[in-house]
């Protein structure tokens, strides 16, 4: 595994589930702080700070019947734990804020069950534990991307109950314009995940968020 450092406060991937999740008013200071198109660079210790700010802001106040990420334990799964997994892998990834979060290009098929462009894993500075998992893929048609995120959104639907949804997940609809956007979003108090596609101009970029809700 590549361990070299980076300079960065979050991969993109981590910046898009934060707005996925915060797409209120209320989540620009906290995306201002953590230095979403901004040249200043903010410590570990900060973006931690903004993502329990995110988290507060956007919880619900019922605990979660279950807490899906990607098989990975929110709160309990270790850096350690995800090194040994992404050493078994043979994936290729980088670290950065520290060694705070951890980013994996490129994942194959096998690994989880599709393709995915960018994998990435946020960990508690203090402790190192896992808080948020996010994934990307960037290079679909809207067929293929209407069909991932209705498999993932049914999946967790199966554990989770129904979302809250915006937009539709569908070909047609994604297909039917610039920024086009499908979002199915859950929100606990110990839990917050988002799914969405997004059309990007010619492609259509469906993401996944997983994140602890716990202070």
């Amino acid at each position: 595994m590549n361990k070299k450092i980076v300079l960065g406060v979050a991969t993109p991937v981590l910046l898009f589930g934060l707005i996925g999740v915060l797409h209120m008013p209320i989540a620009r200071p906290v995306l201002a702080l953590i230095g979403f198109g901004c040249p200043v660079r903010a410590t570990p210790e900060a973006v931690e700070a903004a993502r329990l700010t995110s988290a507060r802001a956007a919880r619900g106040t019922v605990a979660s019947p279950d807490r899906p990420a990607l098989g990975f334990v929110l709160d309990t799964t270790t850096r350690a734990d995800v090194d040994t997994w992404v050493a078994a892998h043979h994936l290729d990834c980088t670290e950065s804020q520290a060694g705070s979060v951890l980013r994996c290009d490129r994942v194959p098929a096998e690994v989880l069950g599709t393709p995915l462009d960018d994998l990435s894993f946020a960990f508690a500075p203090k402790t190192l534990r896992l808080v948020t998992v996010s994934t990307l893929r960037n290079q679909l048609d809207a067929a293929s991307a209407a069909s991932a995120m209705n498999d993932i959104t049914g999946s967790l639907g199966a554990r989770l109950g129904p979302g809250r949804a915006v937009g539709q997940p569908t070909a047609i609809y994604l297909a039917g314009g610039e920024l086009r956007t499908a979002l199915v979003e859950y929100r606990y108090s110990d839990y917050i995940a988002n799914v969405s596609a997004t059309n990007l101009g010619g492609r259509v970029a469906v993401r996944e968020h997983y994140m602890s809700a716990i202070d």
